[in-house]
Order: structure tokens, then C-alpha cells, then sequence
């Protein structure tokens, strides 16, 4: 039997989203940010890789979230990056990542933010599920 996706992407009147889950916090924000990197259609070049390091804090796992995919957004937009690999070490409120990509080759579409309009990060079957909106 096939894995299904670790994202779905979700109907919005003017903007995108994508409901999201993982079995961890770790693979919950990875899959986060490869739902985010599909919905922009984002293709990386494999043969000039870029690696970056990224720490984070915030007052919640909510915010952590969103800070998380709003600094991937600003690596695609003003950098021109796209990553494609993410380890990760993630609590509710503390993120360190060490990321993978490369230039970017194509784009269907920018982020302009990552918003907290129906945001929530809920426990679910032993993981967790998130519901993210993005301002496209």
C-alpha cells in the first residue's frame, strides 16, 4: 500500500493552505515546509547546493510554525533558495534546523506571508495535524 502525503492542500477563497501532520514535531514542521515548497511549485538545482542553519525561538508551538515557514518564504523570495531537506530538533517553542537546496530553477508562485488565520497545531493519533493559510 502506498504512504499517503504527509500534507493535503486545502480550498481558500483568496488564499492557499495546506493541513498537514506528522508523528513528531520534527516531521510535522519538515512536512509543513514541504507542503509550503509544493504549493510555490519551488524547484531547487541540485547541482549547486546551498546548506543553511536556522535557530529559532518563540512563545508557542503556533508561532514557532509560523516563523519557521515565513523564513523559508525569505529564503525563496529575496534569496532565491529553496530547500528541500530540513533535519531538525524541535520543541514547542525552540527550532535548530540545518537545510538543503539549492537555487531556485522554477517558481509557480511566491508567499507573500504565512498567517495565523486558522493556525492550530493539535495532537492527533499518537502525532500531530496542522492547518496552515498562506497570503499568496
Amino acid at each position: 500500500m502506498a504512504t499517503p502525503p504527509p500534507f493535503e492542500e486545502l480550498e481558500h477563497t483568496a488564499d492557499v493552505g495546506i493541513r498537514v501532520w506528522g508523528a513528531d514535531l520534527d516531521a510535522l514542521f519538515a512536512n509543513a515546509a514541504r507542503g509550503m515548497m509544493a504549493l510555490t511549485g519551488a524547484k531547487a538545482d541540485p547541482a549547486h547546493p546551498v546548506r543553511r542553519t536556522l535557530a529559532l525561538e518563540a512563545f508557542d508551538v503556533e508561532t514557532l510554525l509560523v516563523d519557521w515557514l515565513s523564513e523559508l518564504a525569505y529564503y525563496l523570495e529575496a534569496e532565491h533558495v529553496a530547500f528541500i531537506a530540513y533535519e531538525l530538533q524541535t520543541t514547542p517553542t525552540r527550532l535548530t534546523a540545518t537545510l538543503t537546496g539549492g537555487p531556485v530553477v522554477a517558481l509557480q508562485r511566491l508567499i507573500k506571508a504565512v498567517t495565523y488565520h486558522r493556525l492550530a497545531v493539535v495532537p492527533a493519533d499518537g502525532g500531530f495535524t496542522a492547518t496552515i493559510i498562506f497570503d499568496v
